[in-house]
């Protein structure tokens, strides 16, 4: 039904591709998050960013490590 095809280091490189997208994303929406915690003036925007920031803050900027920690051959984007 599939055929299968020679990998030619393509499926690698889109992976890489989508994981540094995914991580730039990420960075992105922390940062967002981070300067509306700290310069909205809608208290109840700024206590939703605060609320939301430590579970979209990396374990490691948190002083913590865990099993789920982004793998460092991720941390680099092309």
């Amino acid at each position: 039904m599939f055929e299968s095809q020679e990998d030619d280091g393509a499926t690698e490189d889109v992976d890489h591709d989508y994981r540094a997208r995914m991580i730039r994303s990420h960075r992105q929406a922390v940062l967002l998050f981070e300067e509306v915690f700290r310069n909205s003036r809608d208290p109840g925007v700024r206590k939703l960013a605060g609320q939301m920031l430590p579970a979209l803050q990396p374990p490691s900027s948190r002083g913590q490590t865990s099993r789920g920690d982004i793998p460092a051959r991720w941390k680099t984007a092309k």
